[in-house]
């Protein structure tokens, strides 16, 4: 079950947002467009979340995303599309976002689409003409949309670098290629022109209109919040215990960003890593069953599994919660049903805590569990402030987790002077704060 805090979150736009639509506009969005996007399907939100990936890749990348909106005669849907991404955007502050649309032969912006949008709350200017180049109110702190019907390759659109958003699946089979675009997604929406000159005509342009605009507002919406990546594993437990795969298949240093988080052991089985919002930490057992711990970005790993994190959720832990056993407990029960593998952090005073540290001597051969925990070094500390790092997946035993459980854990001081795999923990009930990096 998602908390409801983020439930709530996701419904709704950042709460500073740096540009105000028109307040006709607001009221018909809260009103109907935020309720109506409970009702995208699934399979559309596949699409739609292409569009946001655009969107962000582009923000990362300093450049523009432009979108253009294709459909057959840029009259409608695509039009809608256009002045519906353009106000999301606005309303999302993401202002490296511009709206285009076009079609494969040039009309004029359709009279009935015109009023759905005034409906809706917009400021539509017309000037006379055949195929007058209207405008769109959209915001006091930002320029009028134009919109105007086109051909998607006129001028006035973007010439390459753009996503090319197909909005009929006319467009869609009669363009196998859009020239320049970087992406392209497919997006039918049913044509309202079906119920022009009957009963049902406003009820259609109306339905048409707010499904766009739910879909658009999804959009930015998704863009724009932190994302969570999934969480990546290289190599495999079970490769590195079984089939002696000892040497580092990944160096550190590639991943050691603010806001990436990873555990693993350290090459050829020589000592623990953690990896920690970007900083790589390193414990080796040494002399007179001491540790060292350093920070060294150029550690390598023979298995590692890592995730980049941008919004951790709180989740409150029950007192029945004071260990691994239990933690893993109440991990499996809350979230084994979403499938999916998340981070987790756990921070505050540890009663104590068990780890070891593994340290294989160099040369030895691992073909089993035995030959590679046989050398572990052990340690044990009572009463710490400590970070506390691990991995669920009911998916990936013998990956990233042991046969036995579905969590993988490390710990470390707040000093950061002791750390390891974590074998037991132990913590006074609502001691700990718990915080999971559920994928977006």
């Amino acid at each position: 079950m998602i908390p409801l805090a983020l439930s709530l979150s996701l419904l709704s736009p950042p709460p500073a947002m740096p540009h105000r639509i028109h307040p006709e506009i607001q009221q018909y969005v809260d009103q109907h467009v935020i309720p109506a996007m409970a009702d995208i399907p699934a399979e559309r939100k596949e699409s739609l979340d292409l569009i946001a990936a655009f969107i962000r890749e582009r923000r990362d990348s300093s450049a523009t995303a432009d979108l253009t909106f294709i459909c057959t005669h840029n009259s409608r849907r695509s039009i809608l599309s256009q002045v519906w991404a353009a106000t999301a955007a606005c309303a999302f502050g993401l202002d490296h976002v511009r709206t285009f649309s076009g079609g494969t032969e040039a009309t004029a912006f359709n009279p009935r689409a015109i009023e759905a949008l005034r409906r809706a709350g917009f400021h539509v200017a017309v000037p006379e003409g055949k195929n007058p180049r209207c405008t769109v109110a959209i915001s006091k702190e930002r320029a009028t949309e134009p919109c105007w019907s086109k051909r998607y390759d006129d001028p006035a659109n973007p010439q390459q670098g753009f996503c090319a958003v197909m909005t009929c699946s006319e467009a869609d089979k009669n363009c196998p290629i859009v020239s320049g675009a970087l992406d392209r997604v497919s997006l039918p929406y049913r044509d309202p022109k079906e119920a022009d000159g009957t009963a049902e005509e406003t009820a259609r342009y109306d339905e048409r209109c707010l499904q766009i605009a739910a879909e658009m507002w999804y959009v930015m919406q998704q863009a724009a919040h932190a994302q969570n990546s999934a969480v990546i594993a290289t190599g495999a437990m079970r490769n590195t215990m079984f089939n002696g795969q000892l040497a580092g298949l990944i160096q550190l240093d590639s991943l050691a960003k603010p806001g990436t988080y990873g555990i693993g052991p350290l090459e050829y089985l020589r000592g623990e890593l953690m990896l920690l919002d970007g900083t790589v930490f390193v414990s080796e057992a040494v002399k007179e069953a001491g540790m060292s711990v350093k920070q060294r970005p150029d550690a390598r790993a023979p298995f590692f599994v890592h995730q980049h994190v941008d919004d951790w959720t709180a989740v409150e832990l029950p007192d029945s919660v004071v260990d691994l056993p239990t933690l893993d407990a109440f991990l499996t029960a809350r979230f084994a049903a979403t499938g999916q593998p998340f981070a987790f952090r756990l921070s505050g005073p540890i009663s104590s805590v068990d780890v070891h540290i593994v340290d294989v001597p160099l040369g030895s051969e691992v073909s089993g569990p035995d030959d590679a925990h046989r050398h572990n070094k052990r340690f044990h500390l009572e009463s710490r402030i400590m970070d506390v790092l691990g991995f669920f997946s009911t998916r990936h035993k013998a990956v990233f987790t042991h046969h036995d459980t579905n969590i993988h854990v490390h710990a470390i001081t707040a000093e950061r002077d002791w750390m390891g795999h974590v074998e037991a923990l132990r913590f006074e009930p609502g001691a700990l704060r718990l915080l999971v990096a559920l994928p977006h």
